[in-house]
């Protein structure tokens, strides 16, 4: 039960990060499309400036382009933003999906009395056998084999 739920805090701690990733971006991202639309209104200013009738006009093809490309560079933009939103709404309902298991975890331990091992002053066969399949692990995985060590005290 205790692996179950220092796995499940694990994934919750990625999946936070992993959101905290994605907003940080789904930021930069708005800040990009601002400045790109900004940038756009300013050169379209520019190529609009007011002439009179018989006054030659200049216009810059330059401009023009770049408008062109900046405009692409923004819808693409903002198809990554509707796909970051996306991301994160999936990553919020993932970590409120590892919060309720946690809370079912925490739920289903704290009504069930812990009664693994009844074991008597005179059967050490367990303990031993319990001991040796700890210490088979010990150096692979240390982690468990801390987990299991407290599990056996606290049943003793």
């Amino acid at each position: 039960m205790e692996e179950i739920r220092t796995f499940l805090k694990r994934l919750l701690d990625e999946s936070a990060t992993n959101l905290s990733e994605y907003e940080s971006h789904l930021d930069d991202l708005n800040v990009k499309i601002k400045e790109n639309t900004r940038f756009i209104e300013v050169l379209k200013e520019e190529n609009d400036k007011p002439f009179s009738e018989f006054s030659p006009r200049s216009v810059n093809y330059k401009n023009s382009e770049q408008i062109d490309k900046l405009e692409k560079t923004t819808n693409n933009q903002i198809v990554e933003k509707k796909n970051l939103e996306i991301k994160i709404d999936q990553c919020k309902i993932r970590i409120q999906d590892i919060k309720d298991m946690l809370g079912k975890l925490d739920t289903d331990s704290n009504s069930k009395p812990r009664n693994y091992i009844n074991t008597s002053n005179n059967d050490n066969s367990f303990i031993i056998d319990s001991i040796d399949n700890i210490i088979s692990y010990l150096p692979a995985d240390p982690i468990r084999a801390k987990i299991e060590l407290e599990n056996l005290k606290n049943n003793l």
